[in-house]
């Protein structure tokens, strides 16, 4: 189960629902062909985070696992520095940053409530962010409590179409509106995850 990368150009930040980053680890060198400056891989089902065993070259890795069907990884250039995470048992963020923009990426389980909570604190209006990730919620359909606090901080969703084999639209990209850039999306289908790739390409 290869990615075709004919023709696909290049992208700032590749966001994947991974399902086991063990089992798909030579599927994701691919991706590295893409160009892209950040990789945010959602429910890694790592145990503990052992970095030096899924290393790519020229990236930096900041690994926040929690076991079978969680836990997050994400990859980023060196002009991206590490700034924060949340490790509960039902969420899992890291939060990098450059001079230009904040990235964040998030698994968050089904059952977690604290996710508002956390937005609110981490989140800074005055920096143009992009948050990407599976949050396991449709906003199409549901209306959660983080969903109308991501709208009253100025933050869109970008992406509209099912990510999911099922029909859902749960991974997100979202940008807030200050972010001085044109974003496009591409979103293409892999063999070895039932959730689409998410590339982002910023302007």
């Amino acid at each position: 189960a290869s990615l075709n990368q004919v023709g696909i150009g290049t992208f700032n930040i590749a966001c994947l629902n991974i399902r086991s980053l063990q089992k798909h680890f030579e599927d994701i060198k691919t991706l590295i062909s893409f160009q892209v400056e950040v990789i945010c891989f959602q429910e890694t089902w790592l145990d503990q985070d052992q970095p030096d065993k899924y290393n790519i070259p020229t990236f930096n890795l900041h690994l926040n696992s929690k076991g079978r069907g969680k836990g997050i990884a994400t990859y980023f250039k060196s002009s991206y520095s590490h700034l924060l995470d949340v490790d509960e048992a039902d969420l899992q963020i890291t939060k990098i940053s450059n001079k230009r923009m904040d990235i964040i990426n998030i698994y968050r389980s089904q059952t977690n409530k604290t996710l508002n909570d956390h937005l609110r604190r981490m989140l800074n209006p005055e920096k143009p962010t992009i948050i990407c990730g599976d949050l396991n919620c449709d906003l199409s359909d549901e209306q959660p409590d983080f969903g109308l606090t991501l709208n009253n901080l100025g933050f869109q969703k970008l992406n509209k179409k099912a990510t999911q084999d099922m029909g859902r639209n749960i991974d997100c990209i979202f940008t807030n509106t200050i972010l001085p850039w044109s974003v496009t999306i591409k979103q293409i289908g892999v063999g070895f995850s039932d959730h689409d790739l998410l590339l982002v390409n910023i302007d």
